[in-house]
């Protein structure tokens, strides 16, 4: 499966179904409907779709591929949906007034991470029990959230600060606050954790961070109105999804030793 925004962003992992088809599936999550239709990416055949929560707005996928969970940003919940049923489960809910937007999921599938828009937090979900922990309290307007393959650190776009925020998730501590272009939105991180990628949608850029500086090394003009990002490692590429005024636009970085080539979306190129 691979999570797919109202926008036209294609961001996420491609999973199999889990049903050991080997057919890929695109969910894509309907804000207006308050439904997530799978789309069979072979033939591009629509599903049943699937009712979740008012206003389902990111989704996230465990690991295993088995479940995917869905933020409803009106309900202030969470869905979980079982993707060998395609059936949703029983909504987790939120503290009021959270407006939850992004959502990651640890390595280990253990825990789920939420951006509390309305309360400027992020709200880790335990998700064998489906318990909501501790808050961690990041910048304003939480959007967008990324989490490295090792389990240990994750990065919160903070839309109205114009930061990324660095959580230490044994911990849930703050340990490094990123000023970046305005308006962050999306964000990925490369394999090795080396770098994260953010959509700057009030800016028109995408801002490449060392994570281990915790400062901005590159500002790609990848598109009007970034909004999300998706890192591929057997593509050595950085997806780029533009607003574009509703025209949906993609840029691509090729990413190297320290270097980045963008193919902007009339195809020019530039090493940065």
């Amino acid at each position: 499966f691979v999570r797919l925004a109202d926008a036209g962003a294609l961001t996420g992992s491609l999973l199999d179904a889990g049903c050991g088809t080997g057919e890929h599936t695109i969910l894509a999550a309907r804000y207006s409907a308050d439904t997530v239709t799978p789309i069979t990416v072979k033939g591009h055949v629509a599903g049943i779709p699937i009712g979740v929560g008012s206003g389902p707005s990111d989704i996230a996928f465990t690991p295993d591929g088995s479940e995917a969970y869905v933020t409803d940003y009106l309900s202030n919940a969470v869905t979980p949906i079982d993707l060998i049923t395609r059936e949703a489960g029983r909504a987790i809910s939120l503290p009021k007034g959270a407006t939850p937007q992004g959502i990651a999921i640890t390595p280990d599938g253990s825990t789920a991470y939420v951006a509390d828009q309305g309360l400027g937090e992020v709200s880790p979900i335990s998700l064998p029990s489906g318990k909501v922990g501790k808050p961690i309290k990041v910048g304003r307007q939480p959007f967008a959230i990324a989490i490295n393959t090792k389990g240990t650190a994750a990065v919160v776009t903070n839309f109205k600060s114009g930061t990324l925020s660095v959580i230490k998730l044994s911990t849930g501590a703050i340990i490094g606050t990123i000023h970046v272009g305005a308006g962050p939105d999306g964000v990925a991180m490369s394999k090795d954790g080396a770098f994260a990628y953010v959509a700057c949608y009030g800016k028109n850029e995408t801002d490449v961070v060392s994570m281990q500086s915790q400062s901005v090394t590159a500002r790609l003009a990848t598109g009007t109105r970034p909004t999300a990002v998706a890192y591929s490692a057997a593509a050595h590429a950085v997806f780029v999804a533009n607003y574009d005024g509703g025209k949906g636009t993609l840029a691509t970085i090729t990413v190297g030793n320290n270097s980045f080539l963008l193919r902007s979306p009339s195809g020019r190129g530039r090493l940065v």
